[in-house]
């Protein structure tokens, strides 16, 4: 059977779709505009966040260098590579620690500076930022403090992790904080090491004093001068303990007995020849020292000491305390973030360093040209021309001065006679608009007119309102 095409028509009023269709498209069209200015504007805006980062990156890589330079110079016979290797565990530090880099590198310099070799420096580094967390100061305060004390007791203490213990038991047993105590070592450390006095007798030492209200440089201080005495040969607290010991503080605590038992031997000298262990003392502060330390005998002194050798994990446990915290996740966000900044700038240094090269080779070429423009100006400045031109400007501002002297006088007059609203708005005029513009151009050009030409300047600033006035209100030209 053959089969045919069949056409079907629908027939109907199609206006509201063409006109929904045409809308459509419209609405399509404008939304595409409007996609297309945000997109306009985003770009622009990530160009200039990228070039604001850019910026911004540079400059962070451009400080962490320099401070790395400074650093190098400790280290003269190190090559490229210690520094790269240097470099690296700063923003290793930096990123696990959460200090920025620009207070790293000061801490590193100084580690260095105090003698703490170079392989074992970010040891040392740690236990100081783990004590300067714990103590709630900085790194370069715990890097000073305890350096001090390693510096001077060398093989005398294990390391920085004693030290730091022993200090924060100090914080912990007395009135005193890490930072006093860092910043009063370099006092007292010295001079107890070379007497072969144990720095756990010496955090001892501050911790009473401190319980007791001494402020702790003064405890130092004190502390000091008790020890100088009594190592001084003839003074008056040597005399006094030679005398109960048979022989001087330095071979008692080489072969007879410790710190502790010598302040004892001291006060149970006093008390048997019916004197203050202040009066052994020539020095006021070295008996106030001793005296303070053994006035229940040398029992509170001997409870801290005890309290001292069991300072390991101190440090630690203060750190662990502090460590903690929404404020220290910013912290670490904050030094990631700031490494992050200083490896963009790091890959982006040789393309401006390039560039500035450039600039310096533009700028060669631009001077002598600039040069030549300022000696040849200045030879204008010198010329008859210039001289004529000048004698012409202060002719014309002279006969606008002679001129204009009648009508101020009657604009003097009126002003007298009529302090009104037209008056103010004159002032508005003159005072707010027209002398300040006069006197922006006279401030521009001040250098090419001498003091008698700016004053002329000025009047014609006034006649330039008086003009503005005449023309906008009435009453001025009446009385004009």
């Amino acid at each position: 059977m053959a089969t045919r095409p069949i056409t079907i028509s629908i027939l109907g009023d199609d206006s509201s779709l063409k006109r929904a269709l045409r809308d459509s498209s419209k609405s399509l069209k404008t939304f595409g505009s409007q996609v297309g200015r945000i997109g306009a504007k985003a770009g622009a805006a990530f160009a200039a966040t990228g070039a604001a980062v850019g910026v911004a990156s540079v400059t962070a890589f451009a400080g962490f260098e320099k401070g790395m330079n400074e650093v190098m110079t400790l280290l003269p016979d190190a090559g490229e590579e210690v520094f790269s290797d240097l470099s690296s565990q700063v923003k290793d530090f930096s990123k696990e620690f959460g200090v920025l880099p620009a207070e790293v590198i000061p801490s590193l310099y100084q580690a260095l500076s105090a003698g703490v070799p170079k392989d074992d420096v970010f040891t040392f580094m740690e236990t100081a930022q783990r004590a300067a967390k714990g103590g709630v100061t900085d790194l370069e305060t715990a890097v000073d403090g305890i350096s001090s004390v390693m510096n001077a007791y060398g093989d005398q203490v294990e390391g920085a992790t004693e030290v730091s213990d022993l200090m924060f038991t100090a914080v912990r047993l007395g009135k005193t904080t890490f930072s006093e105590m860092s910043d009063s070592m370099f006092q007292v450390a010295p001079i107890a090491a070379s007497l072969g006095v144990p720095f756990r007798d010496v955090t001892s030492s501050i911790a009473n004093l401190t319980a007791m209200g001494v402020p702790t440089s003064v405890a130092a201080t004190q502390m000091k001068a008790a020890l100088a005495e009594l190592a001084k040969e003839g003074s008056s607290a040597d005399v006094a303990f030679r005398d109960l010991t048979g022989m001087g503080l330095t071979q008692f605590l080489e072969e007879e007995g410790n710190f502790a038992s010598a302040l004892g031997i001291m006060a149970e000298g006093a008390d048997d020849m019916g004197v203050s262990v202040l009066d052994m003392f020539g020095s006021i502060e070295a008996g106030q020292a001793v005296l303070a330390l053994t006035q229940d005998g040398t029992e509170s002194y001997m409870e801290t000491l005890t309290e001292m050798g069991g300072s390991a994990g101190a440090t630690q446990g203060a750190f662990e305390t502090m460590d903690r915290g929404l404020a220290v996740a910013f912290d670490k966000i904050k030094a990631n973030l700031n490494v992050l900044a200083i490896d963009i700038g790091e890959r982006l240094a040789p393309l401006v360093m390039t560039a500035a090269g450039k600039i310096q080779e533009a700028f060669a070429k631009v001077r002598p040209v600039v040069e030549d423009l300022v000696e040849r100006f200045k030879e204008f400045l010198q010329t008859e021309e210039f001289q004529r031109f000048k004698d012409i400007v202060v002719e014309a501002f002279n006969s606008i001065r002679e001129a204009l002297t009648t009508a101020f006088e009657a604009i003097k007059r009126w002003v007298d006679k009529n302090p009104h609203a037209v008056f103010a708005g004159l002032g508005v005029v003159i005072g707010s608009v027209l002398v300040g513009a006069v006197w922006a151009l006279v401030a521009a050009l001040g250098t090419l007119f001498s003091p008698v030409v700016l004053i002329i300047a000025a009047i014609a600033a006034l006649a330039a309102g008086a003009v503005y006035a005449y023309e906008n209100f009435e009453g001025f030209r009446n009385v004009v």
